[in-house]
């Protein structure tokens, strides 16, 4: 099942009514591939159009399980990286009111309708994959949002009053991404060996694509750094790259 027609199907069932018997009978196949995978019990059930919860906890928990098995895994993205190839074709995209969350050292929630109890700076995640796979080590706070590019609205109004630290791809887009979404106070994440691997690891390709948009581009005091080396390189990195460097 592609990742729009899901998420419009889960959707459906946060507001407690799925119309169409197609959508109803795809869906529970790949519930029951993931309690008989996973070894856990049912969680809801369809009452002809209305659904019933037995154990929402656990249909989050199936969500994002859903949402991993879409994502593309870290060695196939990093090869595709190195090949110049433009992995933000696979990247992911929230419905609107949705919000996927996680505190350091724990697997992710979604959350529909509410926003998660952050009180803390937040660390916004570009891309799913490096939302699952993050190395905490790297960072101090204890909140993680992923934004799916350049957030949804849901997203966009939960930040609005936060300390955001943007954890995006070092490219063009990350840096429109960061300047984008309004928040209270916001940093862009730099790793110390940032020059180094964009140097040995950038893609020149991904440079070219996106080099048309450098002449309107605004960068202030935190992703100066950022813009100088992808014009010093011509290249640009995908966050990803990090996993291994």
């Amino acid at each position: 099942m592609l990742r729009d027609r899901f998420l419009r199907i889960v959707n459906e069932i946060k507001n407690g009514y799925v119309e169409s018997a197609k959508d109803r009978k795809d869906f529970l196949k790949i519930v029951k591939e993931y309690v008989l995978d996973e070894d856990k019990e049912y969680f809801l059930f369809f009452d002809k159009k209305e659904v019933k919860y037995l154990n929402e906890k656990l249909f989050n928990e199936f969500v994002v399980w859903y949402l991993e098995s879409l994502t593309i895994k870290a060695s196939s993205k990093k090869e595709a990286v190195i090949k110049n190839q433009n992995s933000k074709k696979g990247s992911l995209h929230t419905t609107e009111n949705l919000i996927i969350h996680r505190k350091k050292n724990q697997k992710p929630l979604i959350y529909f309708n509410e926003f998660p109890d952050t009180k803390n700076k937040i660390v916004g995640v570009e891309n799913f994959e490096s939302f699952l796979k993050i190395d905490f080590s790297l960072f101090k706070e204890d909140d993680f949002i992923y934004l799916g590019g350049f957030g949804n609205r849901f997203v966009r109004e939960f930040l609005k009053d936060k300390d955001v630290l943007f954890f995006v791809d070092f490219d063009f887009f990350g840096i429109e991404i960061y300047n984008s979404i309004e928040c209270k106070n916001k940093e862009f994440f730099i790793p110390e060996n940032l020059e180094e691997v964009i140097k040995n690891y950038g893609s020149n390709e991904l440079y070219k694509n996106q080099v048309f948009k450098k002449k309107h581009l605004k960068t202030d005091a935190n992703t100066k750094k950022v813009y100088d080396l992808i014009n010093r390189y011509s290249k640009c990195l995908e966050q990803e790259i990090l996993d291994e460097n």
